[in-house]
């Protein structure tokens, strides 16, 4: 299905397509292929919460014999485990140790899971982050997954100085550039940001993504950049239509 709104919500239940709430709306049991999906995520996110290393080949493996793909993996799997770990830092109820625990366990399961092949030449999307961003695991997942799709994407991280951007743009020739957010205050640098890159002669699209994005969807509508709050609102913008349905700016006739 995809991600759908609320986008703050990750409870299991909210990706419950439409033919299957009316079943379960008429008194239908859950499917023990339901059952299988949530206690695979319940043993992930244990593992996660206690940061245990050595559950990640396991998990990654359970997960592969299942027929998760990477999307399902990072974004209905491992972004939700982000999401409670992020609530949970924001009412104080894990320390600096318990988020470096588990960062590292994400590192670990990201870096056992499939991956597709860095693009050669010319890029669809160059990601970077916004200044003062700390937090890389959301731009690497959806870099992960663009790849997966068939987008020729990259992500150039941690956060870098304006001069070191110009030299990635140069290099990678991308069509769009993108930004992840954490904070609202970062998108006016972005904006800033991407009036330098045009200075420099940038010709391409600037998107916007992050948690800035996504917990105030409605609250982003400048001319400068656009905005997009899934991976799948990404692809689209990519691949030629922006939501106010122009064209790519490479691909409108001069």
């Amino acid at each position: 299905m995809g991600e759908g709104v609320p986008l703050t919500s990750f409870e299991i239940s909210h990706g419950t397509c439409g033919a299957c709430e009316a079943r379960l709306e008429a008194g239908e049991h859950l499917a023990p292929e339901y059952k299988a999906v949530l206690r695979f995520y319940r043993a992930l996110r244990d593992a996660a919460r206690t940061g245990d290393v050595s559950s990640c080949a396991l998990l990654v493996q359970d997960g592969h014999a299942a027929g998760y793909g990477i999307a399902e993996m990072l974004v209905g799997l491992l972004q939700p485990a982000l999401a409670e770990m992020g609530r949970f830092w924001e009412f104080g109820r894990v320390s600096v140790a318990d988020e470096h625990r588990f960062t590292a366990w994400c590192e670990r399961t990201l870096a056992l899971l499939p991956h597709a092949r860095g693009p050669q030449g010319p890029v669809d999307l160059l990601i970077f982050q916004a200044p003062g961003n700390r937090h890389d695991l959301g731009p690497r997942f959806a870099c992960e997954v663009l790849r997966a799709d068939g987008v020729r994407c990259e992500a150039v991280l941690p956060e870098l100085p304006l001069a070191d951007m110009l030299a990635e743009v140069r290099k990678h020739e991308p069509r769009w550039v993108g930004w992840s957010c954490a904070l609202p205050e970062m998108v006016e640098s972005c904006r800033v940001i991407a009036s330098e890159l045009r200075a420099a002669g940038f010709r391409g699209g600037v998107m916007v993504s992050g948690q800035a994005i996504r917990r105030s969807p409605d609250a982003w509508v400048n001319g400068e950049l656009s905005f997009c709050t899934t991976v799948e609102g990404a692809k689209t913008l990519i691949r030629g239509v922006s939501r106010q349905g122009e064209r790519n700016p490479k691909e409108a006739p001069s």
